[in-house]
């Protein structure tokens, strides 16, 4: 270790000792320090500036497990932070170039295996370990028994710290620390490291444990895997015996499909959404008749199609359950002629004229199509909508916004009632709901 810092010193063509601010004591409090790494393999830093003051610390380079800074690479601020197992160490370099020579010179290389280090975890010191699916934590490195795991699974999902230009509180905070998130199934893990580059890398691992991690699964995620390529008559016989696949007028218990943990927020529209499960559930709700939910409702027509097609494109995570909710509404409707099918058959119309259907659902959300094109049972403006999703479906990318030429074309009828009778059908569900 010693001989890899003198070679990175020999590199740069001048010793490594340099005066470096250090920040002190509960009020932070800043004083210059003679700073060096020795032949003997330690980080000294004198009590002054001066080179002849007594020591204040001698620190074996073999302690330090990670230095960094504690802000973004393109901050102002001058500030890095040494890591050992019994403390951190916070420089104040003169300038950049000086940052970096020190950052690369102090920090070990990779282990090149699962992460381990001092973390603080929900406002608790800990050792953490990532070991396949989860993050082991302990009170000390040396313990062998853990004081708490962190469990993940496919649907955790990892928030980065706040980027250069948060607001000043946040920036306060990270003055001590980096804080990243990690949501998980009933719970937010909030993650606090020294450095920034300490954070990016549990960030990447934790990550990529995810992304290893196997699927999970729903009923209605299952069923529609199985019967994706599932003729006309198959699926007469899946609908009769599947109800999860069919029109209810029922609140859904839990999301169709599987769905990440935490919150979603603030987008850039300046709308705010909740957890996803509990914002696919509302979104359901409002495909029944008379339901009150801020999305609307589907006896608001047009305004109530806008602002799922808006939630599509603002919250990705939302989107393949947007879509089999509304095929479901489709399917086994009690009345194919009534004013509400029409409703719902618009709102599949609408998706399928801007996005296309993620690859996972796609074969499934066509076969559904298919079948409401073949039956004979159907109203005829039902098959041709069918017929118009299935053409509309065939385009090669999401469209980047609602386009009100293809609202006025659906909402209409224009692009898929194509005789008499079916446009008297699309032009008696435009008559007001009197019991609303």
């Amino acid at each position: 270790m010693a001989d890899r810092r003198m070679t990175l010193a020999d590199k740069y063509g001048q010793p490594m000792e340099a005066v470096l601010g250090m920040t002190h004591g509960l009020f932070r409090t800043k004083k210059q320090h003679n700073v060096s790494i020795t032949k003997e393999g330690n980080l000294v830093v004198l009590k002054t500036a001066d080179e002849g003051s007594d020591v204040l610390h001698a620190i074996p380079l073999k302690d330090i497990h990670s230095a960094g800074t504690t802000y973004d690479d393109d901050d102002d601020r001058l500030q890095f932070v040494v890591c050992t197992g019994t403390g951190s160490f916070t420089f104040l370099a003169p300038d950049k170039a000086t940052l970096k020579r020190w950052v690369l010179a102090l920090n070990p290389p990779s282990s090149g295996g699962s992460e381990s280090g001092w973390l603080t975890v929900n406002k608790k010191k800990r050792f953490c370990e990532l070991r396949k699916s989860s993050v082991v934590m302990f009170k000390e490195k040396e313990d062998r028994d853990p004081c708490g795991a962190i469990a993940l699974d496919c649907l955790c999902t990892v928030i980065p710290p706040q980027q250069t230009g948060a607001p000043t509180g946040m920036r306060r905070m990270t003055s001590r620390g980096v804080t990243f998130y990690v949501n998980t199934a009933g719970q937010q893990w909030a993650i606090t490291s020294k450095t920034v580059a300490d954070a990016n890398r549990w960030i990447t691992a934790i990550q990529d444990a995810i992304e290893c991690c196997p699927d999970l699964t729903t009923r209605f995620d299952k069923l529609a895997t199985a019967h994706q390529n599932s003729d006309t008559f198959t699926l007469d016989e899946v609908f009769l015996d599947r109800a999860i696949l069919c029109y209810s007028d029922e609140p859904l218990e839990m999301p169709l499909t599987p769905l990440p943990y935490g919150k979603i927020g603030k987008v850039p529209s300046g709308n705010e959404y909740g957890h996803p499960h509990i914002e696919a559930l509302a979104i359901f709700q409002s495909m029944i008749p008379r339901s009150k939910v801020r999305f609307g409702n589907v006896m608001d027509g047009e305004p109530w199609i806008r602002n799922l097609l808006q939630v599509y494109l603002e919250v990705p995570a939302l989107r393949n359950e947007i879509f089999c909710q509304s095929v479901k509404q489709i399917t086994r409707l009690p009345d194919i002629h009534g004013r509400f099918a029409i409703r719902h058959w618009q709102l599949v119309a609408a998706l399928c004229a801007h996005f296309r259907p993620a690859s996972k659902y796609f074969n499934y959300i066509r076969a559904c199509l298919h079948h409401a094109a073949q039956k004979s049972d159907n109203h005829e403006i039902i098959r041709q909508c069918a017929n118009y999703c299935l053409e509309k479906m065939q385009k090669p990318a999401t469209l980047p916004a609602i386009s009100d030429e293809l609202m006025r074309e659906i909402m209409s009828g224009q692009g898929f009632a194509e005789t008499e009778s079916a446009q008297m059908v699309l032009n008696h569900v435009e008559e007001p709901d009197c019991e609303a």
